[in-house]
């Protein structure tokens, strides 16, 4: 139980990290989120005074606040049964502990990926559509529409624009799943602590294919690019331009006021895609060794 797995992926030898240091990487994970927590609250009080309200970038920043406390919770959420049976196989053999595809961990990691999913997606365009606003409101400044993007009444059309866009998505991918019952899970025979006739019944997820396999082509196609495309292509474009603004800013004589609101943006468009870089290979490593091995979180 504490060796490494070791895989060859394309004649390369990998050693895929031990139950512990999973475990030990989910905990982490799970104390960052927790933590991540109170300092986004506190974040979303400052945001919510009036005077802070008035403006555009602060409306989007109240829906990034809120939409990283959502995205923090389903990581609680997703991991805490992870944790808690890792800690039962510490006590007992690994083939005593009952399955790890009962109902409540399987809903509980079905829907809180489903909306962790959509929290990020409302990130990235928040984001995007921020330091959109910000480019041309500098880049623009004399022009009578960027004035107008100044302000949170037209920045609420925007955000909700955006919602409405991506809604359907998330609904339609609620729809096409369903959790089901895939079999039974009985305790082998040295395992103590169950009752003589103890059976746990095991479930799964399975794509419902209520709208058709062509729809679901399609619909995976387009979900593709307005969801992984379009905003790593806006978060480049949006991030190259602040960065070239911020420069001439700094050549130029511009309020102090400007300067570190444009500042602020650019930073957070950056980290938020490096951020968003760095856990998309981390998902698709980890999710690449469990395919591989057979092998669920």
């Amino acid at each position: 139980m504490n060796r490494s797995t070791s895989v060859n992926i394309e004649g390369s030898p990998l050693q895929y990290p031990s139950r512990e240091t999973k475990f030990y990487l989910h905990l982490i994970n799970v104390a960052i989120s927790f933590i991540g927590i109170f300092p986004s609250v506190f974040h979303f009080l400052v945001l919510l005074r009036k005077s802070m309200r008035q403006l555009t970038v602060n409306q989007f920043l109240i829906g990034i606040v809120v939409c990283g406390i959502i995205h923090n919770v389903c990581s609680i959420i997703y991991y805490i049964p992870i944790l808690c049976d890792h800690y039962y196989s510490l006590k007992v053999p690994l083939e005593c502990v009952p399955s790890q595809s009962s109902y409540v961990k399987i809903a509980y990691g079905f829907y809180s990926s489903l909306i962790n999913s959509v929290a990020i997606v409302m990130i990235t365009y928040f984001t995007a559509a921020m330091a959109i606003i910000r480019t041309l409101v500098i880049k623009f400044p004399l022009a009578r529409r960027s004035k107008r993007l100044i302000y949170s009444k037209n920045g609420s059309k925007i955000m909700l624009t955006i919602i409405l866009v991506i809604s359907p998505f998330w609904i339609i991918n609620f729809a096409s799943l369903n959790v089901i019952e895939t079999g039974v899970w009985v305790p082998p025979k040295n395992c103590n602590g169950f009752s003589k006739n103890n059976i746990e019944k095991m479930y799964g997820i399975e794509q419902t294919g209520i709208f058709g396999q062509l729809f679901y082509l399609i619909f995976f196609l387009t979900e593709t690019v307005l969801f992984e495309f379009i905003p790593s292509i806006l978060l480049l474009i949006t991030t190259i331009c602040l960065i070239i603004e911020l420069r001439k800013n700094q050549k130029k004589k511009t309020s102090i006021k400007q300067y570190r609101s444009t500042r602020l943006v650019a930073w957070m468009t950056i980290s938020f895609r490096g951020k968003c870089t760095v856990q998309l290979d981390i998902h698709r490593f980890d999710g690449a060794f469990n395919s591989h091995l057979g092998i669920s979180k």
